[in-house]
C-alpha cells in the first residue's frame, strides 16, 4: 500500500509542479504590463530663480522644485511665500540660506535662500514670494518674486 501511496503522490506532483511553474512565469509577465501605464517619476528637481519668472514651469507630481533667490538677512530682509498653496508640500519649512562661495561669517555679505517645495496635485499654481522685514507688515514688499507653476502628470485629468 505504501508503494501505491507514493505513485499517486509521484503523480500530483508531476502535475502540480509545471502548473505551479507556469503560474509563476505568468506573474512575471505581468509584473512590466502592471507598470506599463503608470508614469515614469522624474527625480530631478527643477532648479530655478528670479530670472524665470517669465517661464512657465513644468512639474510632474513628486518632483521637487528649488527656488534659489538672493538674500542679505543681516539687513532684517528674508523672503517668505505669500500664495495660498495647496499643491505643493514644504512651504512650511524655513528657506536653507547659503552663503556666496561658502563665505560664512561676514558681516553684512549677501547670499541665497533656498526653497525646497514637492508638488502633489494637479493643476496650476501661482508661487508668490515677498522679501521684505518680517517686523515691516505695513510696509510693500521691497522685491516679488512670482512664478507660474504647471503640475501635470499622466494621472491627471485632462
Amino acid at each position: 500500500m505504501a508503494g501505491v501511496f507514493a505513485t499517486g503522490k509521484s503523480s500530483l506532483l508531476k502535475r502540480i509542479i509545471p502548473t505551479l511553474v507556469g503560474i509563476l512565469i505568468w506573474l512575471c509577465c505581468l509584473s512590466p504590463l502592471a507598470h506599463a501605464g503608470q508614469p515614469e517619476k522624474n527625480t530631478n528637481p527643477i532648479e530655478i530663480g528670479e530670472m524665470d519668472q517669465e517661464d512657465l514651469i513644468h512639474l510632474r507630481i513628486g518632483q521637487a522644485l528649488v527656488i534659489y533667490l538672493k538674500s542679505n538677512p543681516s539687513t532684517g530682509f528674508t523672503w517668505s511665500i505669500r500664495s495660498e498653496e495647496k499643491l505643493f508640500s514644504g512651504l512650511s519649512e524655513q528657506p536653507a540660506y547659503r552663503a556666496p562661495d561658502g563665505k560664512t561669517g561676514l558681516m553684512g555679505q549677501g547670499g541665497t535662500e533656498i526653497f525646497h517645495l514637492v508638488a502633489r496635485g494637479c493643476g496650476v499654481s501661482r508661487l508668490v514670494f515677498e522679501y521684505r522685514r518680517p517686523f515691516e507688515k505695513d510696509k510693500p514688499a521691497a522685491r516679488t518674486a512670482r512664478f507660474e507653476v504647471r503640475i501635470d502628470d499622466d494621472s491627471c485629468p485632462k
